[in-house]
Parts: structure tokens; sequence; C-alpha cells
């Protein structure tokens, strides 16, 4: 039985073949996977240079090694872990960076709800994250919030047990997004997963001796799998969480 913590993990946005398998889990945390990314942008193989496709999302995760059956078999060998989608990310495969950029607001809403229905539908997630990190030229505060806003409305009309997120950071023009986001639509979200990169396990447990952590979320099991120090720090990020 967990005890209400939390531990949410990005994973195959770098293809280094990591696996759910790979992964350690700690049985006494609710433990999120983040599939990195599902991201409105058409397919690298189509043309030289991704291109936003208005809320058309499609896997660019992993997918040969995080697949449908994948989902499937780490949920039914740890009752604890639920399988999400991240929206947006920084870059498609490092080739571009990712910018928020819709064609109008119903438009976009439409086209986000029909092709993040379908995948959830197909790989049996459980959520989404949304990691929008820039925006293109021109898309004012209140086309974001209402894009996203309506979407997650949907989604959870949609599918009433999904797990709803969003993933700001420590940036002026990330900031004013998400804040105004939060203030209009705080009653379809979750959780806010505030990205403190380089803080270290530090920051961490001080948060704990405040009593103010409600969990960790590490970017990203990718790094980890290819890193000399391999899951020390999922390992003992959930240690830290489950013994709270």
């Amino acid at each position: 039985m967990t005890n209400g913590y939390l531990f949410r993990e990005y994973l195959g946005a770098q293809s280094t073949g990591v696996r759910f398998s790979d992964v350690p889990v700690n049985p006494g945390v609710s433990f999120h996977h983040i599939l990195a990314f599902a991201i409105d942008y058409t397919p690298v193989a189509q043309q030289p240079t991704p291109a936003p496709t208005n809320g058309v999302f499609s896997a660019f995760w992993d997918t040969a090694n995080l697949s449908r059956a994948d989902v499937a078999a780490i949920k039914a060998a740890h009752p604890n872990v639920s399988v999400m989608a991240g929206l947006g990310g920084d870059s498609v495969l490092d080739i571009v960076k990712v910018s928020f950029a819709p064609a109008s607001v119903d438009s976009w809403v439409a086209n986000a709800v029909a092709s993040l229905s379908r995948l959830i539908n197909e790989y049996g997630l459980d959520g989404v994250d949304v990691d929008y990190e820039r925006f293109a030229a021109g898309v004012s505060v209140d086309t974001f919030v209402e894009c996203v806003g309506r979407l997650l409305t949907r989604l959870k009309a949609a599918f009433p047990n999904i797990t709803t997120s969003i993933a700001p950071f420590e940036d002026d023009t990330v900031q004013r997004y998400y804040r105004a986001l939060w203030s209009r639509y705080s009653g379809v979200i979750d959780y806010v997963n505030f990205q403190f990169y380089g803080y270290g396990i530090a920051a961490a447990k001080e948060l704990l001796r405040q009593n103010k952590l409600p969990g960790f979320f590490i970017w990203s099991a990718d790094s980890s799998k290819q890193s000399t120090y391999k899951f020390t720090y999922e390992t003992r990020a959930q240690e830290i969480v489950a013994n709270h």
C-alpha cells in the first residue's frame, strides 16, 4: 500500500533504449512513468524540419521499447504504477525546439482532444502532463490558457479517472503563462510539477524537513540508464518519500 506520496519520471525522449522494467519501483509510493513526449508536430521522417500540427498529437517517445504492451505489462507487474503522456517538451528529437503554436483556440482544442483521446485509448494511459516550454510569436497568454484549460476540462469529462499536471519552471515568460492557467483552471489540474533542476537531493531533504515535499519528479530515466550512477537517484528519491 502506498503512503499517498508521489514519484514521477520522464522516459523515452532520448532513445537510449530505456524500458519501464529498467527503473526500480518502490511499492510504498505512487509511481508515475511519464512518456516523453506526445507532440503536436509533424513526424521527423516527413520533411527536413518538423512543423506544428495545431493540436494533432503523435507519440514521439521511444515506441519500440515503450509500447502499448509494455505499458500494460508494467502496470500489471506493479499495481502502484501509472503511465502518463507528457505534452510538448523541449524539442522534437533535438532537431527543432517545440513551441506552442495553435491556429485558433477552437481548432487546437478539437484536434488535441481527438488525438490525445486516441493515444490514451491506444496505450492505456492514465493521464497527461503539460510541459510546453516555449510559445510561438503572437500566441497570447489567454490563448494558451483557454487551449490547455479547455483540453484538460474535456479530457477529464471523457476520462474521469485520468490524472492531469502542469510542469512550469523558473522563467518569467513560462511563469506568466502557467500562473494564468492555474488561476483560471486549477480545478482540472491535479498536480503542479515545479522543475527545480540543479538543486539535487539536498533541496528535497530540506523541503521534506519543512513538511513541504509531496513527491519527487526526476528527469530522466533515459539519462540514468546511460550514466555511471544508473538509477541511484530514482532509488534514493523513492526511499525519501516512501519513508515520509
